[in-house]
């Protein structure tokens, strides 16, 4: 199988987009540890609305699976700017693991939705 080459701008965009996700995965675990943080603050200085509560901290704790899963195929992308004669192997690596993330992320975000739909009603 012959292998291909990005070129320099290709491999960069590549790069940039590997690191977003990177960056990304931080500022959602981020929120996702400030969110819990505070809603277990809430936990101890009173009892109004605890099923509320509850809900938002389930809520913050399933954003440290979607960090996870949006950090996971950064790499893959940064590898194809400095890795020499892989570059197609690890865009399809970094294509399927995005993919599978994307559709994991969708159904934590629907179970999210879900949880919050029941509280409102």
């Amino acid at each position: 199988m012959a292998s291909y080459e990005f070129s320099e701008e290709d491999a960069e965009v590549l790069w940039r987009f590997g690191n977003q996700l990177m960056i990304l995965s931080i500022l959602v675990l981020l929120t996702g540890f400030l969110g819990l943080l505070t809603s277990l603050i809430t936990f101890t200085k009173s009892s109004f609305n605890l099923e509320r509560n509850w809900f938002a901290s389930i809520s913050f704790v399933l954003l440290f699976p979607i960090a996870y899963l949006l950090f996971l195929p950064s790499n893959h992308f940064k590898q194809i700017a400095i890795s020499e004669g892989s570059d197609l192997k690890e865009l399809m690596a970094g294509l399927s693991l995005f993919t599978k993330s994307f559709l994991i992320i969708s159904a934590v975000i629907t179970v999210i939705g879900v949880f919050f739909f029941i509280l409102i009603f």
